[in-house]
């Protein structure tokens, strides 16, 4: 609905173009993997957030203030002012599927001192039994053959 004589004004959507001062680099998305110990914290990022910023995703979860963290990425300790991308952890090398893997070490109130990195390795899940192995690699028509009180 429009006032007086006028038509409405057709305005047309700008698209969205980046100006001269905004970065132009589509940031994408960095899959990290943190583990200590027995615990494994799956966090994302983009590749211009620094270490110092991983650090307090982890206080989040942790409650561990970043100073008494220390993370690590094959054995080398991060600065926590570098980006990730100065780590070469970037959408290439830190994927959804294949996350890039970083050892955290805490510090020990007592000694003051970062403890040695450990990190529990995952078990193996043990081998299926027999029986599962069967019904396991069963055509689905035959699964579906099977009558719903037959003891297997």
């Amino acid at each position: 609905m429009h006032h007086g004589g006028k038509k409405p004004s057709m305005r047309r959507r700008r698209r969205w173009l980046p100006s001269d001062k905004e970065d132009r680099h589509i940031i994408a998305e960095v899959y990290l993997v943190v583990r200590r110990k027995k615990t494994t914290i799956h966090l994302n990022a983009k590749e211009s957030t620094t270490v110092g910023e991983v650090k307090q995703m982890i206080e989040g979860i942790l409650k561990v203030p970043p100073a008494d963290q220390l993370l690590l990425k094959h054995q080398t300790e991060m600065k926590n002012e570098k980006t990730l991308a100065s780590y070469n952890l970037n959408a290439q090398t830190a994927r959804a599927h294949m996350p890039a893997t970083l050892g955290l070490c805490l510090r020990d109130k007592g000694t003051d001192k970062f403890e040695t990195l450990d990190i529990t390795p995952y078990s193996t899940p043990p081998e299926l039994p027999e029986v599962m192995r069967c019904q396991e690699n069963m055509a689905p028509q035959t699964a579906q053959e099977i009558p719903a009180g037959a003891k297997q």
